[in-house]
């Protein structure tokens, strides 16, 4: 294994569209001790003749039959050669000197396991929509994260030995594999950092109803488990995971129980928090709903990011009174 080859994973399904650019966006980096792995997930477009299309020595592909973008990246990890792995979709767009940024920071910050990166959201034509800021510190990532995402996914970088530590990703959470990693590598005292740069652009492509609900699901499941274990130790339910189960509720699950933990977690020190949230719990679960499906919050979100650059999704770690 070479102490400092990077391997990119890249599962690819029939992204004939976005493809090309993606791959050359990697070939571009300016670090070039790396290996592109290209695992083709039983396309049926052009994809793979795009692929073909590149000489590049680094560029390893496999082509598998069908079955899903956790079984591929599962391959990648076992044929990976390299101490450092980075994950890429085969649709976004890696700026140039993203991985030496990544690399460079892991090899001079030795206790952080998995590194993100700030990033611009662009449309179907590759246009910016907005720059989203990330949280930057393992303390921050690592309070957020259950509930939204505190450190994009296809932006990783992250040591090899963090597979061997947390494991890899799991099959029983379709569409939300890499919020179970987080939380998991989480638990076994992985920590995380995200560089406050924009070192990647994040395509926006509308998927069917049902991912996004598949999605939810799964998220609130991982997370409720997550929160539970977390707290296990404090005895008594404090307030502080009454809040913190409040946000999950309040993000994505039931708005009427995310009242009552709001109330329960209530004290002067948290009042901010209570008043940026609370009253929205009094629409009841019908407009929360509504608003979630059609996905309006998001259009508002990135609203406000554009015109008043306001970070609405960003949680805080607050110190609560118990």
């Amino acid at each position: 294994m070479t102490n400092k080859l990077i391997s990119v994973i890249m599962p690819v399904y029939n992204a004939e569209k976005y493809i090309y650019d993606s791959v050359e966006s990697i070939l571009n980096q300016t670090y070039k001790d790396l290996e592109i792995l290209i695992i083709d997930d039983g396309s049926t477009d052009k994809t793979v003749s795009i692929i073909n299309r590149f000489t590049d020595s680094r560029i390893r592909i496999y082509l598998n039959e069908h079955s899903g973008i956790i079984s591929q990246l599962n391959f990648g990890i076992e044929k990976a050669s390299g101490s450092y792995i980075a994950r890429m979709d085969a649709d976004d767009i890696s700026i140039n000197t993203r991985l030496m940024e990544q690399i460079n920071y892991l090899i001079s910050v030795k206790d952080i396991g998995i590194v993100g990166t700030n990033y611009y959201l662009i449309d179907e034509q590759s246009r910016i929509i907005c720059y989203k800021k990330m949280p930057e510190t393992n303390d921050e990532i690592k309070f957020m994260k259950p509930i939204l995402d505190s450190i994009l996914h296809p932006t990783i970088m992250l040591r090899r030995s963090v597979f061997d530590i947390a494991g890899k990703y799991n099959n029983d959470y379709l569409y939300s594999e890499d919020d179970e990693f987080f939380l998991r590598s989480f638990s076994k005292g992985i920590t995380m950092y995200n560089i406050q740069k924009p070192l990647f652009k994040y395509r926006i492509s509308r998927k069917p109803d049902d991912y996004y609900e598949i999605q939810n699901k799964n998220y609130y499941r991982c997370s409720k488990e997550y929160l539970g274990n977390l707290y296990k130790s404090d005895g008594e339910k404090s307030k502080l995971f009454y809040y913190h189960l409040a946000l999950l509720e309040y993000y994505r699950g039931d708005i009427a129980k995310s009242k009552n933990l709001f109330l329960k977690s209530f004290s002067f020190r948290n009042l901010n928090a209570f008043i940026r949230y609370f009253p929205f719990t009094l629409l009841g679960n019908s407009v929360i709903n509504y608003l979630r499906k059609r996905r309006i919050n998001e259009k508002i979100n990135i609203l406000l990011r554009n015109k008043f650059k306001i970070e609405t999704n960003k949680i805080k770690k607050i110190r609560i009174l118990q």
